[in-house]
Formats: C-alpha cells, structure tokens, sequence
C-alpha cells in the first residue's frame, strides 16, 4: 500500500507500508520512504526512536546538530524528539526503509499526527 496526500506528506515523498498493525505487527511498524530528486522535507520529529537504512541515492539529513550525507547501506537512528529534515539534493530517486514503534506521533509546525502509514 503506498500513501500519498496526508497530513505528512510532503513534495516528493511517498510512502509504503511493509509491516504495521494493520498489516499484522504488534509492535514496530516498517515502511519504505520514495524521494524524488531535489525534493525537501519539513523539519520534524517523531515522539520515538526511528531507525533507517538507506536502500539507494544520496540522502541529506539535517538536525538540529550538523547535517550528513548517506549512501545506500548507512543506518541512521534518530533519538525521540529530534528535530530533522531529510532531502534529496541529487539528479536519482532516494530510497529509504524505516523502523519505529507503531503509531508514533509526528510533529511538524507545531501539527501533530500519526502517519497512516505506522498504523
């Protein structure tokens, strides 16, 4: 199932659910992150721990600390409540598989949700 058009979504950003508890998990939901090339996202966090891996391209991130350029094969873990804006400066779609707990809660310009695509 791939999400577009919600509260998160963001330009050049498409999601797809892998495992969630709608799809069977308990726990830990898993979706995969499409970003189109020279796309931006807001800064946001999420209220849990969130771990990636980056499947293909370049991906930016930027926290409230420094900012760091991934490859494919980097995992990254973002800390709960760190701010972050993940972008996409190359010419080649960045491909992206994360991990969190189910239902964890987005905050982005001060609007709070819980993606469709963790529950």
């Amino acid at each position: 199932m791939t999400v577009t058009n919600t509260s998160m979504t963001q330009t050049g950003f498409s999601y797809e659910k892998l495992a969630t508890p709608s799809t069977g998990t308990a726990e830990l939901a898993v979706w995969r992150v499409e970003i189109t090339a020279g796309a931006e996202g807001v800064v946001h966090s999420l209220d849990k721990e969130k771990v990636c891996m980056v499947l293909a391209g370049e991906l930016t991130l930027t926290t409230d600390q420094h900012t760091v350029v991934l490859s494919a094969g980097d995992v990254y873990t973002l800390p709960a409540g760190t701010p972050v804006q993940a972008r996409n400066d190359g010419f080649q779609p960045v491909e992206v598989v994360a991990v969190a707990q189910a239902g964890v809660q987005a905050t982005a310009a001060g609007h709070s949700t819980r993606p469709e695509w963790t529950l």
